[in-house]
């Protein structure tokens, strides 16, 4: 906080109780901030070391991987439904071909889906 004549006063700011409620939950106060629509909340720093704590700690990695994962599954869409088929009308039908073709429409299916 700023004072009179430009000195700093020392705030202190409790975090984590917008990180965990009182049973070591997950708290909905993001998410609270975040449906107010008050971009003077929003640029808060306290909000805004409690959304970099977030994305540092926790999201960032479930982001990634999640991304990997739907990069994975479009590779293997494309590769069931465009490359395979192919394979199979210029190399002519064999049973591994149509076994490789099963499974990797099936895993788009089950998976992708």
């Amino acid at each position: 906080r700023t004072l009179k004549g430009g000195q700093v006063r020392r705030v202190n700011y409790f975090v984590k109780h917008m990180l965990q409620d009182q049973k070591a939950k997950f708290s909905p106060a993001v998410k609270w901030i975040s449906a107010s629509g008050d971009p003077s909340i929003v640029s808060h720093p306290v909000v805004a070391l409690l959304v970099d704590t977030l994305w540092n700690g926790i999201v960032r990695r479930q982001f990634i991987i999640s991304r990997i994962m739907n990069i994975l599954n479009l590779l293997i869409f494309i590769m069931g439904q465009e490359i395979m088929p192919g394979i199979i009308e210029s190399y002519g039908a064999s049973r591994t071909n149509y076994s490789i073709l099963f499974a990797f429409r099936m895993f788009s299916y089950i998976v992708g889906m």
